[in-house]
């Protein structure tokens, strides 16, 4: 699907954009492993999830995501290991028809917040874990700002 390639290049130039302002703003640190409060582990959050909605809207409805072409989101699924990785495959309807949207990286928490990593984008991206459900705010129309919050539930 060609915006799918069109919004590679975009998470690039984006990307680069985050990078410069986040050094001109200082960023933020995070922790250096998947932490479970006491000094280690994995606080729970490893294993299989479901997509559940985005934000508070259903699955199956049609999104207008900033200037992205209008998305409808109908499943998928994410996954973290006790490595630190994490995966997730999301499908979507457009008017260029049905396909998956993937992305994947490492994963890094203390309680109950999360930093993920993109392997494939090069950017990071928040969210948040309560023991069930993960909340992950997310760049889909990239342009280096979150613009959706995918829920995934355990």
């Amino acid at each position: 699907m060609q915006w799918l390639e069109t919004k590679r290049w975009r998470r690039v130039l984006a990307t680069g954009s985050v990078l410069l302002l986040a050094s001109g703003c200082g960023g933020h640190t995070g922790p250096t492993a998947p932490d479970d409060g006491n000094g280690g582990g994995n606080g729970g959050i490893v294993g299989a999830y479901e997509l559940a909605s985005t934000g508070k809207v259903a699955l199956g409805n049609e999104l207008q995501i900033e200037t992205c072409i209008p998305v409808r989101f109908t499943g998928g699924g994410m996954n973290i290991y006790d490595n630190g990785a994490w995966d997730f495959t999301i499908v979507i309807e457009t008017q260029n028809g049905n396909g998956q949207f993937r992305d994947w990286g490492q994963v890094q928490q203390a309680g109950t917040q999360l930093w993920l990593s993109s392997d494939q984008y090069g950017d990071t991206f928040e969210g948040t874990f309560d023991g069930a459900v993960a909340k992950l705010d997310y760049d889909f129309c990239p342009n280096g700002e979150t613009d959706i919050q995918l829920v995934f539930q355990k």
